[in-house]
């Protein structure tokens, strides 16, 4: 894969655990919804989704997680700045592409959420006729990132269903328990959308078998561990 220079524009915390990076790439690369790129530091190499959707191919978005168990992750979280030079390649992993697709069932844990957001940011972007049901699960309300603009394509545009989950914070008002069959059943309407799930691994295996329970049809079901899988296929 073709490395590409960059430079970081601006950085943006969402919370204190949350951070947006947006650079701009000074080559081109050509991605679809879905997929991520790579950031190149010395020897190492970091996968992150492309939140801003193709459109905006002079600018990319990344989404941080401050992850002190992950040393590379914590490193850039902590240290990338506005004026920085970096090396990044790309695309890779599975594309969520809208073509021919009435309804998609965006099912996101966590950082998790940073693979749908390009997604969700083009189809609102270019008013396509395409259902969007989002089920967004986070521990605590800082980390529910993008809601802002979620809530606000949701009320002027519509084609959106937000469904917001936080599961340890007493200051949520909304659904605190985590993803089960009986919510499942409950918020999903068509058995027949294409389901996409991104999380931790242990959410993705019981969601998964949660939707074969309710009778969406295994074929319908995509789904992704953050990046680690996804990258591999």
């Amino acid at each position: 894969m073709e490395k590409v220079a960059a430079s970081i524009l601006e950085t943006e915390f969402v919370s204190k655990n949350i951070r947006l990076i947006r650079m701009i790439p000074y080559g081109k690369l050509v991605f679809i919804p879905g997929q991520a790129i790579a950031l190149h530091i010395n020897d190492d190499i970091k996968y992150f989704y492309v939140t801003t959707p193709p459109e905006a191919a002079t600018l990319f978005e990344i989404m941080l997680k401050s992850s002190p168990d992950d040393k590379l992750s914590e490193y850039l979280f902590n240290n990338l700045k506005e004026g920085d030079d970096i090396t990044i390649s790309g695309p890779y992993g599975l594309p969520l592409n809208y073509n021919n697709v009435k309804s998609f069932t965006l099912i996101a844990g966590g950082i998790g959420i940073s693979k749908f957001i390009s997604l969700i940011r083009q189809i609102m972007q270019n008013r396509a006729d395409v259902e969007l049901n989002l089920i967004y699960s986070v521990k605590k309300m800082d980390d529910l990132a993008f809601k802002v603009e979620l809530d606000n394509f949701a009320f002027s545009i519509g084609k959106l269903k937000n469904n917001y989950i936080v599961t340890a914070d007493n200051l949520w008002n909304g659904y605190r328990k985590r993803i089960d069959e009986s919510y499942l059943k409950e918020v999903i309407k068509d058995k027949d959308s294409i389901f996409c799930i991104c999380g931790p691994k242990e959410m993705i295996s019981s969601v998964n078998n949660y939707l074969l329970n309710i009778g969406v049809p295994e074929k319908n079901i995509l789904q992704n561990d953050v990046l680690e899988k996804d990258i591999k296929n």
